[in-house]
């Protein structure tokens, strides 16, 4: 069974619905805002945790979203279907290319990114970053043990991001935080088996391996496993 789909104020409206009902449905609890008129009826707002209604979200957005952009960073990583561990969910997480603004609202944070061709791919339907921009996105943005954890899960998912993230990496140089991600990207591995394996190796700062790529350490690359 799939997930469910976000209603709209708009479609509520052209559907009948009176502002003063979609008042009063929200206020009994039928409605359950998600965004600024955006909402899901209550038995799918239970039936979905924290991520599931992120995730939910963030496809609806991904659906608005114009070429050149696309869905980034810990959405991304939920789109990909890595698991993610203490990162909040609060915002959805959208890049757009340059020429645009970085700004957060109560429910959507945009960031301006330059791309490659092979930044941007489709999950579900709406344009999201590749693996290998999710993984570097987030190295460069949240702390070592969260970037570790998903990153060593996306690298499950997708084995063949691994040969592209330095590159990846490289071209963000001049970018806040690309000095941590070259770390990070040199401590994942893909044979972590689950989060908490992730975070423990992350936590007693595993060593490097040996086949180092350009300086970097080597991405561990093995068959797709999921959780």
């Amino acid at each position: 069974m799939g997930d469910p789909q976000v209603v709209t104020r708009t479609q509520l409206i052209e559907a009948g619905t009176s502002a003063f009902e979609i008042a009063r449905e929200l206020q009994r609890g039928g409605l359950v805002r998600i965004a600024h008129g955006r909402y899901l009826h209550r038995g799918d707002f239970d039936a979905l945790d924290e991520i599931g209604r992120h995730r939910v979200l963030a496809r609806h957005i991904g659906s608005t979203l114009g070429p050149g952009n696309a869905l980034s960073h810990v959405s991304a990583s939920i789109l990909h279907g890595a698991p993610v561990w203490n990162i909040p969910l609060v915002r959805v997480h959208v890049s757009r290319g340059a020429g645009e603004e970085a700004r957060r609202r109560a429910w959507i944070h945009t960031h301006v990114a330059q791309w490659a061709e092979a930044d941007l791919t489709i999950v579900d339907g709406v344009p999201v970053t590749s693996v290998a921009r999710t993984i570097a996105d987030l190295a460069r943005s949240v702390p070592k043990p969260h970037a570790v954890a998903i990153g060593d899960a996306l690298l499950r998912i997708d084995p063949d991001a691994a040969s592209a993230l330095p590159s990846v990496v490289d071209a963000a140089m001049g970018l806040h935080g690309v000095g941590r991600a070259r770390a990070v990207v040199g401590f994942l591995d893909a044979r972590s088996e689950s989060v908490g394996e992730s975070l423990s190796d992350a936590s007693s700062e595993r060593g490097p391996v040996e086949g180092g790529n350009d300086g970097m350490c080597s991405i561990f690359r093995y068959t797709n496993q999921h959780f």
